[in-house]
């Protein structure tokens, strides 16, 4: 018989020569671009090598893909899914510089990081420590939240894809899963390979669903940290299939059984991000992060699955509502409510239905500053609401309520106040950046104006078809949707009255006769607001109650709600205004801060829409890098009304511009817990507050004199002596400004540019960098003087720049990676903090010998952040920062069918 040699030698020695083939096709297509240096690692899709970059003399990690894979693929659909990866900038997420098709090999470059991958440091020690364990995962989760609000889910996240580089974590491979899915499709499976690793593989995942969301890497996150703190994956087995039937099957033991160090918290946050079901996991990684955070900084907090998991409808005549989360497709529901309301031969279902309206990934509602965030067509069959622009930052959404998904509004861009016509055929809003009402197709195209000198505070289209909306000078006005000449509804208060005084959000009742309106005193909090009614020929007012929004029910009702978010309903007789007892209906609605809407809309037959969202007032507060708040007592900020802060260079006094009694004004705080005194007395409003280096005084933007136009004035901080004029351009109104620590300059802005001048008494100023064409604001001095930040759209969206000083023509310096404002240089001069897209960042930088980024960092996740004022201020210490207290997350869109029933049958208040 004939000796046959063992057949794994054939299978070893095919698999080296195919490596080595691999390697040198590589070296040989690619030699302009790289030099292929060695091996340095292979996967289940892929080998990697490690590269110089020829053209920037740089070490760089290039990813092959399997050939049979690519095969599968195709070099030209691969490489178009991939470029939507390419465009992820965010600290923690391990960029993609390179990608193409040499010789038949698929591949893509990204950077060689020093260091290791959290296998390696799970191989080495097993378990982690709890503390190190919970910050790699947070820092993974908001990588993964960045990701998914821009469509991208990862879908193979797992310990081989984290590195660890200098303790930070930095995902790899971002959306190539997702990228391999989409260009391969069904032929996957030919290819015998398979996507996801079964122990941190999602159930739905592991049953073949087709449709995958962040959820997935959610429970992949959750199965990691499970790892990180009890040294096993939650399901293990000796076969991938032994695996995969225990995911889909069983449930994780509790890791406190594996190791009694971990708290109750923190497991219950694990075991949440673990559920089987999509539904009964956290929502967004932003919310397992900001939960792991609680549990980990804040022990009075309740567990995390609890707070996740809560029933969020309150009040509705005593009975509690459960959000209807799991198992619901929300398009099914409407779409049976649309046949129930106009099939032929139905009996029409009058029962009261309630059900949670969820949105497509990077469609979802943006809550604009101040007005409703959303409105409904008449008959319920639209709903068209703020949402994201990449150009713009927000343009108006139309969303058809038996479908899914939304789609822009092409022309709406920057546009609030929606207003849909009877007919559902257009569409009128105002525009945040010009007081211009405009109109426009539902279907998008090119808008016409149809109105001037609007003042955000109330656009509706009535069924009269004319439009009412709120004038400059604070009065009622309406207008045909052709456009010419204006009505007068109400009177007017004044070019110059404070913005949210006079009337507001008009409502017009049936007949077009009379008008609804809010009725706010200048100065006035939410809390103060009355609802009235103006009759629109005598011009006569009548009181009706306490609220600061109001809208007319069909039938004789009126609907309003009350400054805490709560939402009362009362008969209305519309031909003597008198109001019935109130009867509480919602207790839970999202209030504006600034001026008072409230986030909820219906049609003419009771199909309701209305956000969930906290409604306590605005607050300043510290914050440390973990999220932790405690309150500054300063009430009545706002930061939609002009509302910005100023740190004194020794962080014991804080000046801010608040609301008061005749205006917004700057008043100083003794921190922590002095006494709070204002600063100005005249002008309106007085706002952008910054303190000279000494700290003795405070300059601040204030309009008066006979120039409207802002100017800047200067006090002693202590509130003694008179204002002194600075300086006030011709044209512009000065904005924020900031003196260099030397005493030496000042930099303020002026009409969206930048200006400097000596400090001393001579008003000659010039451009900060000499170019006029490019916004630019926010500046911001380095400790020494050598150097200013500041924000600048030269590169199409705001970004962070650094110039030398004063000499700024001899350099400058991108600090931001994706986006950013407001940069804010720590006292140590070692960082330079700023507000990115979602959270606020840190950019580590030297000075020595010049200028030079070293690395970012996320600081504060948007959890931690209010969205509505982006300003904040450094502490000395560089670990405390002043800002807006951030307000609860909304809690979901919530649809009521057949909401009029409980409107025309709740009980009356006693």
């Amino acid at each position: 018989m004939l000796a046959v040699p063992h057949a794994s030698r054939y299978l070893r020695s095919d698999i080296h020569q195919r490596v080595m083939d691999e390697r040198s096709t590589l070296a040989t297509a690619l030699s302009n671009r790289y030099e292929i240096d060695r091996e340095i690692g292979r996967g289940g899709m892929a080998t990697v090598y490690l590269a110089r970059d020829v053209r920037h003399d740089r070490r760089v990690a290039v990813k092959v893909l399997h050939p049979d894979l690519a095969a599968a693929l195709g070099a030209e659909r691969f490489l178009a899914e991939i470029k939507t990866t390419a465009n992820l900038q965010h600290p923690h997420i391990l960029p993609l510089h390179d990608s193409g098709e040499a010789d038949g090999l698929l591949y893509y470059v990204m950077p060689f990081v020093e260091g290791e991958t959290l296998r390696d440091r799970l191989t080495r020690e097993k378990m982690l420590p709890i503390e190190d364990s919970v910050r790699i995962i947070t820092e993974t989760l908001g990588a993964l939240d960045y990701a998914h609000r821009h469509g991208v889910i990862h879908r193979d996240v797992k310990p081989e894809n984290i590195l660890l580089h200098d303790g930070s974590a930095l995902v790899a491979d971002f959306g190539i899963a997702l990228a391999v899915t989409a260009a391969a499709g069904p032929r996957m499976t030919q290819t015998g390979l398979s996507l996801g690793t079964p122990q941190y593989m999602s159930p739905e995942q592991a049953m073949g669903e087709r449709t995958i969301d962040g959820r997935a890497d959610v429970y992949a996150c959750g199965a990691i940290l499970y790892e990180m703190l009890t040294g096993d994956p939650p399901f293990t087995g000796s076969t991938m299939q032994a695996i995969v039937a225990k995911v889909i099957t069983e449930k994780p033991s509790p890791p406190s059984t594996v190791r009694t160090t971990v708290s109750a918290r923190v497991e219950a946050a694990i075991l949440t991000a673990l559920a089987k079901s999509p539904a009964d996991r956290f929502s967004t990684a932003a919310k397992f992060a900001e939960a792991l955070d609680r549990a980990t900084s804040d022990p009075d907090v309740a567990t995390a699955a609890g707070s996740e998991r809560t029933a969020v409808g309150r009040g509705h005549s005593g009975v509690v509502a459960a959000m209807l989360v799991a198992g619901i497709v929300i398009g099914a529901l409407l779409t049976a409510a649309i046949v129930r309301r106009t099939g032929s031969g139905s009996t029409p279902n009058t029962n009261v239905a309630r059900a949670q309206i969820v949105f497509a990934p990077n469609q979802g509602i943006i809550p604009p500053e101040q007005g409703p965030s959303f409105t409904m067509s008449r008959d319920g069959s639209l709903m068209v609401y703020v949402g994201p622009s990449a150009a713009s930052g927000s343009q108006l959404w139309l969303r058809h309520m038996d479908q899914l998904t939304a789609r822009p509004i092409t022309g709406t861009e920057s546009g609030i106040l929606p207003a849909i016509s009877p007919d559902n055929r257009e569409l009128a809003f105002e525009t945040m950046s010009s007081r211009t009402m405009r109109i426009i197709s539902i279907e998008g195209g090119a808008p016409r104006d149809v109105a001037s000198q609007v003042r955000r505070g109330g656009l509706t289209w009535g069924a009269d078809n004319m439009l009412y909306y709120r004038q400059l000078d604070a009065s009622i006005m309406r207008v045909s949707p052709a456009g010419g000449d204006a009505e007068r509804v109400s009177k007017g208060i004044g070019v110059a009255a404070a913005t949210g005084a006079g009337h507001l959000w008009p409502d017009p009742l049936p007949g077009g006769k009379a008008v609804i309106v809010t009725d706010r005193a200048a100065g006035a909090e939410n809390s103060a607001s009355r609802i009235a009614v103006v009759d629109i020929g005598s011009n006569i007012v009548t009181d009706l109650t306490t609220g600061v929004y109001a809208r007319y029910v069909p039938g004789g009702y009126m609907v309003w709600a009350m400054a805490d978010g709560s939402v009362y309903g009362a008969t209305l007789d519309t031909k003597t205004f008198a109001l019935g007892k109130p009867r509480l209906l919602i207790d839970h609605v999202r209030i504006e801060g600034s001026l008072g809407s409230a986030d909820f809309a219906f049609s003419d037959d009771g199909r309701l829409v209305y956000q969930l969202g906290d409604v306590s007032e605005d607050n300043l507060v510290w914050m440390n890098r973990k999220g932790v708040t405690q309150p500054i007592d300063i009430t009545g900020f706002h930061p939609n009304l002009g509302g910005t802060i100023a740190l004194s260079p020794d962080g014991r006094r804080l000046a801010a511009s608040r609301g008061s009694g005749t205006g917004v004004d700057i008043w100083v705080k003794d921190l922590p817990v002095g006494a709070l005194t204002r600063l100005t007395t005249e002008g309106e409003p007085n706002t952008s507050p910054s303190w000279t280096a000494d700290g003795r005084r405070i300059a601040f933007s204030s309009s008066r004199g006979a120039n409207s136009a802002a100017g800047l004035y200067i006090r002693r901080a202590d509130g003694t002596g008179s204002d002194s004029l600075v300086i006030r351009l011709s044209k512009h109104g000065i904005g924020q400004s900031v003196w260099s620590p030397d005493g030496n300059w000042l930099v303020f802005a002026d009409g969206g540019q930048l200006y400097v001048k000596h400090a001393g008494a001579d008003t000659v100023v010039t451009p900060l960098t000499g170019s006029t064409q490019f916004l630019e604001r926010d500046p911001s001095f380095s400790p020494d003087s050598r150097f200013i930040a500041y924000t600048s759209t030269e590169s199409g969206r705001q970004e962070i720049y650094v110039r030398p000083f004063p000499n700024v023509t001899a350099g400058k310096w991108t600090v931001s990676v994706a986006g950013g404002r407001i940069p804010r240089w720590s006292h140590s001069g070692r960082e330079i903090f700023y507000r990115g897209a979602q959270s606020l960042l840190s950019a580590t930088v030297t000075t020595v010998p010049t200028f030079a980024v070293l690395r970012q960092d996320t600081v504060i996740t948007n959890s931690g952040l209010a969205q509505g004022s982006p300003f904040f201020e450094a502490a000395p210490d560089g670990n405390r920062f002043v800002m807006v207290r951030p307000r609860r997350a909304a809690e979901g869109l919530v649809l009521v069918e057949n909401w009029f029933n409980e409107v025309r049958s709740a009980p009356p208040q006693r």
